[in-house]
């Protein structure tokens, strides 16, 4: 049987409890012919309000080293290791300049009553909005 290519999240607390996921991870794949990627995947590491580790913890898949990352794009949303929402925010607010200019140019000689509904209804969308921290400066 082929090996299967999925997407997964794993969350610790600590070091020790991530590597004892990722041995049952290792585990589970074997039995269900699930191969984790280590290239593809990485890490972060949040640390609010707590001291941050002498040392980086590695972590690895069959081996292979695991990047740490400071950001990481999950389902859409940019996650922040330090909790800071401006990656998502500015990337939201390009995302939507660039549809409400490609309305513009393709529906440029439509009544301005169309282009509304238009970027009303297609392009009003804030997917992952609910993670934002809206009273942050």
């Amino acid at each position: 049987m082929p090996a299967l290519y999925l997407s997964y999240a794993l969350l610790a607390p600590t070091p020790r409890v991530m590597r004892h996921l990722l041995k049952i991870s290792k585990e589970y794949g074997k039995k269900f012919f699930i191969k984790f990627n280590a290239a593809k995947s990485v890490w972060l590491y949040f640390n609010e309000g707590k001291q941050p580790y002498a040392r980086i913890p590695q972590f690895s898949i069959d081996g292979k080293h695991i990047k740490c990352v400071s950001e990481y794009t999950h389902l859409g949303c940019i996650i922040s290791a330090n909790f800071d929402d401006n990656c998502e925010l500015l990337s939201k607010r390009n995302s939507l300049c660039g549809k409400i200019n490609n309305v513009l140019c393709y529906c440029c000689n439509c009544n301005p009553e169309v282009i509304l509904k238009l970027l009303h209804f297609y392009y009003s969308d804030f997917y992952g909005s609910v993670l934002w921290d809206l009273a942050h400066p």
